[in-house]
């Protein structure tokens, strides 16, 4: 008969990083898709960028492209 141990193997943890508290974070943060959707828009934000004025604009410079094209 083989002998089985009774007790768990030992998991130990090492600290991996520090939180905004300096509290000890011993795994690893995965970023969610809506967390990096929240980045976009707050770099847009930061930046300044109107998304819907820079579509307007684009859509405006590409009529006008469209124009000057079939005017030649």
């Amino acid at each position: 008969m083989a002998a089985t141990s009774t007790s768990a193997p030992l998991r130990t943890r090492r600290v991996i990083a520090r939180g905004a508290s300096r509290q000890p974070r011993t795994y690893r943060l995965s970023p969610r898709p809506a967390q990096q959707a929240v980045y976009r828009r707050l770099a847009t934000a930061i930046l300044g960028l109107d998304v819907a004025t820079v579509a307007d604009e684009l859509c405006a410079v590409r009529r006008f492209a469209h124009m000057l094209a079939h005017a030649a």
